[in-house]
């Protein structure tokens, strides 16, 4: 037997029964006031049904990752290592931002986890444990080895705007074209557990947004090697004045001659710009391997249209709603509530108010419980989930 889900059309019968005796016709947007609802529900009860998972592959040294667009603000429940390897001390802690950048180097089990926002983009801030530990391909703090062609000029290492202490090598390109550093590194590496699965990461830093593309080629000489270009960073476009991270996924490169996996020691890096660049700066430079993991989460897409997509916006009154009877009853009278307040009713109204008391129940001055609510009794039954964000004691 299958769940039967509401749809859109027969909550708002169900709301317009709740409202009788207020004029809902003057609201000119109800679809606004069921998914302003939607997050007023979810404010207010952990919601399991309004849940997601998302699969988000995590590596070594990095740790900034676009959050899921859907989440509701940072409603995590968990993050959890595919398949059934998670062992007991496998935790998950959220911490507040400055402590996780503290001590994201330090995550002895399971996930470290933050969130941020940052000109309107959500990052996921992640520390995990189970990654397999990076090889630097070079630390790219001074330029023995390093030759520069091109329009590069200028290299030299900074000891004073770097990705990692204790320096950057900082150049600049001269006009549009194309500049190049190369390195042989010694000894060479064996990267066989990295062949067409690993992702090289290079901390790069512009001035300008003048950069067209990056190119790397990684191998065994300058006549064997695997290359790759890209046109942006690993969470979107090239950003100016901050260092990013560049990714380079092997199992994108192209293959020239016949690389030995067994000793790749040869590093060509290219940058095309539009116009002259002064103080371009990279960073390390390495290679790492991904740790897949789920991550579940609170989210507002719970409108399933009749193609079966799942959105957090409504299409038409045919989309279902995922919610089961219990979280959709508290559904249905937070859609009255709103949906009462913008035709005119106000909170001592007498429908508006006995939906309040309905839902909240009712309490003396002093806080006692008079009159249990349906969040009440829901919340007793479905006690939050979400991890929150602690303090260490130490930092106390």
């Amino acid at each position: 037997m299958t769940t039967q889900y509401h749809t859109i059309s027969e909550l708002e019968s169900g709301v317009t029964g709740l409202l009788t005796g207020l004029n809902i016709n003057n609201v000119q947007d109800p679809t606004d006031a069921f998914e302003g609802a939607l997050a007023t529900l979810l404010q207010t009860a952990s919601i399991p049904e309004a849940s997601t998972a998302d699969i988000v592959t995590f590596y070594d040294g990095v740790y900034d990752y676009l959050a899921p667009v859907t989440i509701f603000g940072g409603a995590l429940r968990d993050i959890r290592p595919l398949g059934i390897s998670r062992g007991p001390q496998d935790f998950v802690y959220r911490k507040p931002i400055e402590r996780f950048d503290r001590t994201k180097a330090y995550t002895p089990s399971g996930y470290d986890v933050t969130f941020e926002m940052v000109n309107g983009v959500g990052l996921m801030r992640v520390s995990d444990s189970k990654a397999i530990p990076k090889i630097i391909l070079d630390p790219m703090n001074q330029t023995t080895g390093w030759t520069a062609a091109g329009t590069v000029s200028n290299l030299v290492a900074d000891s004073s705007f770097f990705y990692e202490s204790p320096a950057s090598l900082r150049f600049t390109l001269t006009g549009a074209g194309t500049g190049t550093l190369a390195n042989t590194l010694t000894p060479s590496i064996d990267l066989t557990q990295y062949q067409g699965v690993g992702v090289v990461f290079l901390a790069l830093e512009i001035p300008a947004a003048l950069l067209s593309s990056v190119q790397l080629q990684l191998g065994s000489s300058s006549l064997n090697y695997y290359q790759l270009s890209v046109t942006k960073g690993f969470l979107g476009s090239f950003v100016v004045g901050d260092f990013t991270m560049v990714a380079f996924d092997l199992s994108q490169a192209t293959t020239v001659g016949s690389p030995v996996i067994t000793a790749m020691n040869y590093i060509n890096l290219s940058f095309t710009s539009t116009a002259t660049m002064t103080n371009v700066r990279v960073g390390s430079l390495f290679i790492s391997l991904p740790s897949p993991a789920k991550i579940f989460y609170e989210t507002t897409a719970i409108f399933q249209d009749t193609n079966g997509d799942i959105s957090n916006r409504i299409s038409q009154n045919t989309d279902t709603i995922l919610l089961n009877d219990a979280a959709y009853n508290l559904y249905k009278y937070e859609c009255a509530m709103e949906l009462g307040l913008r035709a005119g009713g106000t909170l001592e109204n007498a429908a508006i108010a006995g939906l309040g008391e309905k839902l909240n129940g009712a309490r003396s001055k002093t806080g006692a419980v008079l009159k249990q609510g349906l969040y009440d009794l829901y919340r007793a039954a479905n006690p939050a989930e979400e991890v929150r964000s602690i303090e260490s004691y130490y930092d106390m």
